[in-house]
């Protein structure tokens, strides 16, 4: 999921202001952002608790730690 489909367009917003909405849609959008917020977070603390499949030997080293896959993590988030 990318952060702008949880944004609503211009004229959904201005429609909701003209029917008398805005404070209900304001609610609603305030919710869906807690929940993509604390899923994004969920998605990089769980990335951060795999072992990285560059390890070299038994180091068992963390993703978090391995530049390679950092940079890979980012690029697919859209960091980079």
């Amino acid at each position: 999921m990318k952060a702008n489909d949880t944004l609503m367009d211009k004229e959904a917003l201005e429609k909701c202001y003209r029917d008398g909405l805005l404070g209900w849609w304001l609610r609603i959008a305030q919710t869906q952002s807690e929940i993509s917020f604390k899923a994004g977070i969920n998605e990089v603390v769980e990335w951060g608790k795999e072992t990285c499949p560059h390890c070299i030997g038994m180091t068992y080293c963390y993703k978090r730690v391995c530049d390679t896959c950092w940079q890979a993590k980012l690029k697919e988030w859209g960091i980079d």
